[in-house]
Formats: structure tokens, C-alpha cells, sequence
């Protein structure tokens, strides 16, 4: 029986075909960052807007109120090139970006930061600790200074962010900035 040329075919295709999900570009022009900080940035924002929506996320006794308007966050490659041009210097405060939140931290440590992509998930967890750390009240408002960055990062209206890190010596400073404020 004589092979067709359609199952060799068929059997290559599926050789070399691979079964994984592809992230698609985000097609940012700065070379600051990576694609899968985008990602990783992007999907600590989502996943954690999404747990707030479905009234899952924990606040400091409890769970907060469930969302009931609450995007899905896009990234915006414009925001990020402003930020990431605010923060070359690694500045010790706000950038000073008009119309956006943001939230800024800096690292320091001897060795400096290799590998700056390490920070990303701790620094999110940081700024999003705010409601399991100080609380949230039942009315959503959020009046302590411990609930900054949370409520920059759970604000309802907010649509779009851009993110960015710099590296100065031993200092990293790493920021995102949302708009909608």
C-alpha cells in the first residue's frame, strides 16, 4: 500500500505544529521592557480587578463588595513611553504625568537588579495589599493613605495602563500609570 502524498503532508503539519497558546505582540516601540512584562503587568492588574468584580477578594476582615462596573484593562503603549520616559532618572517621587494615577516604588540593593522582571509580581502585591492590609469600607470608599496604590489599580473607570522600569545603579524604580482618574 503506498503512502499518500496527503498524510505525509498531514503528518508534518502536525510535526511541527505547536499546540500552545501564542501572546500576541503588543507592537510598544520601547525597548525598556519586554513583551512578557506587558504581560505579567497586565494580567496581575486583570486577574485581581476580576476577583474584586466577582466579590472574592479578601479585605482586611472579609471579602470587599463585588464591582459593579469593572473593565478589563488594555494596555497602552503611549502611556508607557511617557512613563518610561518620566522615570530615566529614577526619581525618588510622582513623574509629574498629567491626567493618570500612578503608582511608583524604589528598590534599592547592593547588588543592583539583573534582572529587573523579578520585582514585577511582588511590587503588584504590594500595592495591591492596601484593602487586606487597612481595609476597604462597605461604601467602597477609600480614604486611607494605605489604600493609594490599591485604589489606583481597582478604580472602576479605569481602562487602560502603561507600566515601566528603570534601572539606575543600584536603584530600580518601577511605576504604572492608569487613566480614567
Amino acid at each position: 500500500m503506498a503512502s499518500s502524498p496527503l498524510l505525509f503532508v498531514l503528518v508534518l503539519t502536525v510535526a511541527f505544529c505547536d499546540a500552545s497558546p501564542v501572546k500576541a505582540s503588543f507592537g510598544c516601540s520601547n525597548s525598556g521592557i519586554t513583551d512578557s512584562d506587558r504581560q505579567a503587568f497586565l494580567d496581575f492588574h486583570n486577574n485581581a480587578r476580576r476577583r474584586v468584580a466577582q466579590g472574592v477578594e479578601d479585605n482586611k476582615s472579609g471579602k470587599l463588595n463585588p464591582a459593579k462596573n469593572m473593565y478589563k484593562l488594555d494596555w497602552d503603549c503611549e502611556m508607557e513611553q511617557k512613563l518610561q520616559d518620566a522615570i530615566q532618572s529614577c526619581p525618588g517621587g510622582f513623574a509629574g504625568i498629567q491626567g493618570v494615577a500612578q503608582n511608583i516604588i524604589s528598590w534599592s540593593g547592593s547588588g543592583g537588579f539583573p534582572n529587573p522582571s523579578e520585582k514585577i509580581n511582588s511590587t503588584l502585591a504590594s500595592w495591591w495589599g492596601g484593602a487586606k492590609n487597612n481595609g476597604v469600607a462597605s461604601d467602597n470608599k477609600y480614604t486611607g493613605g494605605g489604600l493609594y496604590a490599591f485604589s489606583n489599580m481597582v478604580f472602576s473607570e479605569t481602562t487602560k495602563l502603561g507600566c515601566a522600569y528603570k534601572v539606575c545603579g543600584t536603584k530600580l524604580t518601577l511605576s504604572c500609570i492608569y487613566n480614567g482618574m
